[in-house]
């Protein structure tokens, strides 16, 4: 009896055998495929992290400009404040002025283009109040540029106050900037930590499943299987046999 089962035990340790071998296969398969993904998962890490340095850089420098930039604007308004206090100054001068020489000597120096010979000063009597004023005499046509200069200034005190509202607008501008670009970077930073800890963790696991793979798989169990198979082949022989 036990020669007639011969054949069937021997079946079933090849069949066994088939299946630990089809096992192990498939074993490598897996492993070569988990292998596969964390080199692919570690290259994305790489070109994330050269991507995220490029850009803090490009953000150092970015920040580097914007501050010259802002320290420009800066001196400007300090050169603004500046000459403000040097036309108030030059104002109060003119205003202080004593003499009608001094008068005619500053007016002269203020339009060299109209040559001194030209400025005259001369009495009015008014007699409605019994006295005597002194006027400023110039060319007719040269009173063309004090039209100019009067409509200029009005001109120039309108720009100067858009350019003040414009200059405040742009600093508040600057500073909600500076406030995104706060946010953009806590953001970066958040994605960044959460990302790595994915990562780390991913690297863990996938290691544990691999060693897992990797485990000799003629444990005991496989054995008992072997033997489950063989007593199977005899009792299959001797069903036949009978």
């Amino acid at each position: 009896m036990l020669k007639n089962a011969l054949p069937w035990i021997l079946l079933a340790v090849v069949l066994v055998v088939i299946a630990y071998l089809l096992g192990s296969n498939a074993n490598r398969e897996e492993i070569a495929r988990v292998e596969a993904q964390r080199q692919d998962m570690k290259s994305q890490r790489d070109s994330i992290k050269a991507f995220v340095a490029l850009k803090d850089t490009m953000q150092q420098i970015l920040q580097n400009r914007i501050t010259e930039l802002e320290t420009d604007a800066d001196n400007l308004r300090e050169q603004v404040r500046i000459l403000e206090t040097v036309r108030k100054k030059e104002q109060l001068g003119v205003r202080m002025l004593k003499t009608p020489d001094d008068l005619k000597n500053k007016f002269a120096s203020t339009f060299p283009e109209l040559p001194e010979e030209k400025i005259k000063i001369f009495e009015e009597y008014v007699s409605e109040v019994d006295i005597s004023l002194q006027y400023f005499g110039v060319p007719l046509w040269f009173s063309e540029t004090f039209i100019i200069d009067h409509n200029n200034s009005i001109n120039y005190e309108k720009q100067n106050i858009k350019l003040a509202s414009l200059d405040t607008l742009n600093l508040r501008v600057i500073s909600l900037q500076d406030k995104v670009l706060v946010l953009e970077k806590e953001k970066s930073e958040a994605y960044r930590i959460g990302y790595d800890s994915a990562y780390v963790h991913y690297m863990e696991i996938s290691k544990l499943y691999m060693n897992e793979l990797e485990k000799p798989r003629f444990d005991l169990p496989h054995w008992g299987a072997i033997i489950g198979g063989t007593a199977v082949g005899i009792l299959i022989g001797t069903q036949l046999n009978k």
